[in-house]
Order: C-alpha cells, then sequence, then structure tokens
C-alpha cells in the first residue's frame, strides 16, 4: 500500500468518513466543510495516509472536547402554549 492517496482512493478507502463530493467540496475556497489536509502535484489531488489519519484522530478528539451536556431549555417570555392559556382560562373561571 502506498502512502499517498488520491481522492476516489481515500473515499474507496474509508467509505463510512469520505466521499468524492465530500473531499472536493472540503477543497473549496470559501468551504464550511473541513476535510483531510491535501496538496496539489499538477493538476492531481493527494492525499498523505499518516495526514489523513492525524486529521481523523483530531476530529474524535475535538467531538470529545465539545461535547456539553444539553441543558434544558427555559421557557422564554412570549406567546403561552395551548395548555397554559386553557389551563389559566379554567383556573380563573
Amino acid at each position: 500500500m502506498s502512502d499517498f492517496l488520491n481522492t476516489e482512493q481515500l473515499s474507496g478507502e474509508f467509505p463510512a468518513l469520505f466521499t468524492v463530493s465530500m473531499l472536493k467540496k472540503s477543497r473549496m475556497k470559501y468551504s464550511t466543510i473541513s476535510g483531510p489536509p491535501s496538496f496539489n502535484i499538477g493538476k492531481k489531488v493527494i492525499y498523505y495516509r499518516p495526514d489523513v489519519l492525524d486529521w481523523i484522530s483530531s476530529q474524535k478528539t475535538n467531538a470529545n472536547k465539545s461535547a456539553s451536556p444539553v441543558q434544558a431549555r427555559r421557557a422564554g417570555p412570549g406567546r403561552p402554549s395551548k395548555a397554559v392559556e386553557i389551563e389559566r382560562r379554567a383556573s380563573a373561571a
């Protein structure tokens, strides 16, 4: 196995993580999609396997760090729900 992969080889080796379309979109200038580091040799886009594996590891680490417990949503000011309105009318009568 070579340490250098093109886009199709990378998506074939990691089908659960990458598609050819996702990899192409991640290389666009103003893309919001993050992808593994790549470089060009002429018109060919090349991915270096150790860099891809490091990128995958960093994504796993970032996912663990950014996970926070879900906070209960506090009802803010605004229109009351239908149930609250019915209860209010019942207690007023």
